[in-house]
C-alpha cells in the first residue's frame, strides 16, 4: 500500500510487464532497478517460482538468461553499462568490485577489472567524484597507490560509454594486449 493504494513489488511488476515490453527494455529495467537496489534478483526468482504459469515468467527467465546477471550487482546504471559494453564487445569476462590491498595496507575496490593482468576500469560520475575537495583528493591518492603497485587504471564517464563506445572498447583492448604481453611467460628466447 502506498497512500492507501495497493501496489505490487518491483519483482512482481517485472513479471507483470514482461509480456508488454520487449526483452531489451525489460533487461535494461532489471539491470537498472537491481543496480539501484530497487530490485533484488532473489526476490525476482522467488516471485517467478510463486507465479508458475504466469505468461511473464518465461519472458523474464529468457531475458535473465540472455543478460549477464553479474551486471545487475553494479553500483550504478553507468557502471553496469560499462560492463555490458565490454562484454558485448566480446572481451573476456571481467571481475566486478575486486578488492585490492596495496603494499601500504590500504584497500580499494575496483569497479571492473582483470586482476591477473592488473588492469582496472573505473566509471567516474561528475557529481560523485567532484562533490568535494576531499573526494577529489582521495581519488588521486587511490589512483596513485594502485599505479605504484603495478595496476593500470582507465577511467571512463557515462557520456564516453554512451557516445564514444568504440573508443572505450579500443582503449580496453589495447590495455589488455599490452598487459597480456607484460604478463605472458617467457617464450624461451
Amino acid at each position: 500500500m502506498l497512500r492507501g493504494v495497493p501496489i505490487t513489488s518491483p519483482a512482481r511488476t517485472v513479471v507483470d510487464v514482461a509480456p508488454l515490453v520487449g526483452p531489451v527494455i525489460l533487461g535494461k529495467w532489471i539491470e537498472q532497478w537491481a543496480s539501484a537496489r530497487l530490485l533484488a534478483l532473489d526476490d525476482l526468482e522467488a516471485q517467478m517460482s510463486a507465479l508458475k504459469g504466469h505468461r511473464g515468467v518465461p519472458i523474464v527467465r529468457a531475458t535473465l538468461t540472455d543478460r549477464t546477471l553479474v551486471h545487475a550487482a553494479a553500483d550504478s546504471p553507468p557502471e553496469a553499462a560499462l560492463g555490458l559494453l565490454l562484454a558485448d564487445a566480446g572481451l573476456p569476462p571481467l571481475t566486478l568490485h575486486h578488492l585490492v590491498t596495496v603494499s601500504t595496507g590500504a584497500q580499494f575496490e575496483l569497479d571492473w577489472s582483470y586482476p591477473g593482468l592488473r588492469g582496472a576500469f573505473e566509471m567516474d560520475g561528475y557529481g560523485v567524484h567532484l562533490r568535494s575537495l576531499e573526494a577529489f583528493e582521495n581519488d588521486r591518492h587511490r589512483r596513485n597507490e594502485l599505479e605504484l603497485d603495478g595496476w593500470t587504471v582507465l577511467n571512463f564517464t557515462k557520456r564516453q560509454v554512451e557516445r564514444r563506445s568504440k573508443v572505450v572498447v579500443s582503449q580496453v583492448r589495447r590495455l589488455l594486449d599490452q598487459r597480456s604481453r607484460l604478463h605472458s611467460p617467457a617464450d624461451g628466447r
